[in-house]
């Protein structure tokens, strides 16, 4: 778990930091990585969420509800008013084959030690999970991206020549990151980026594909 220092001492969103400061943590982005996870990967779950009041993580937990995966997380609301991203992953392990539901429920505390809820928000989101290891039969086999999470450079293959590849934040600005070709494959150097959560996106012939990519510190 990190902490990321966005500090907005105005306006977050578009809603004043009065509005922000009573309510409840804002989940900006959950997923699940890899993005097609199969029964052999060692599945996470990686959060994004703001605090409006300078919060800090105090503790998560996950567990199953039949086929919903409910994982939740506490974080401290905080005193000062600025508002404050914390990314996090949640190690699941493997799941066996089969369609399921992500329930993401993120709280506040009033207390940084231990997690006495004082409001909350709720987001779901569907996934599966396949029993194929590997390259399905009778299939062209997509393009990867790892490691990831991933600290500092990141691989996609195999790539086309004609692929061209961006970079962006969560808010879809475009980021200015070294690209090297090798062997059909493309090496993004990350170097420059602050830890986070990043879109990748691939434009192949007309065709595009988005990954998500978690950046560590």
């Amino acid at each position: 778990m990190r902490k990321i220092g966005l500090k907005l001492l105005v306006v977050f969103l578009g809603i004043n930091m009065w509005g922000l400061s009573q309510c409840c943590p804002y989940i900006t982005s959950v997923e699940v990585l890899p993005q097609n996870p199969n029964i052999s990967d060692n599945i996470q779950i990686a959060t994004l969420v703001a605090t409006p009041n300078d919060g800090a993580f105090i503790q998560h937990q996950f567990y199953w509800e039949n086929d919903t995966l409910v994982v939740e997380a506490c974080y401290y609301s905080g005193l000062l008013t600025v508002v404050t991203e914390i990314y996090d992953t949640i190690d699941v392990g493997s799941i066996a084959n089969g369609n399921y539901v992500l329930e993401f429920r993120a709280f506040t505390s009033s207390d940084i030690n231990s997690c006495i809820i004082t409001d909350s928000q709720t987001l779901f989101t569907p996934f599966s999970v396949s029993e194929f290891v590997g390259v399905i039969p009778n299939e062209l086999p997509s393009s990867m991206l790892y490691p990831n999470p991933s600290k500092e450079w990141v691989t996609l293959s195999p790539v086309s020549e004609k692929s061209v590849i961006q970079v962006c934040s969560l808010d879809g600005k475009l980021l200015d990151v070294a690209q090297y070709q090798l062997n059909g494959k493309i090496i993004l150097d990350l170097t420059d980026l602050s830890a986070g959560l990043y879109q990748v996106l691939e434009y192949d012939e007309g065709e595009i594909s988005t990954r998500t990519l978690l950046l560590k510190e």
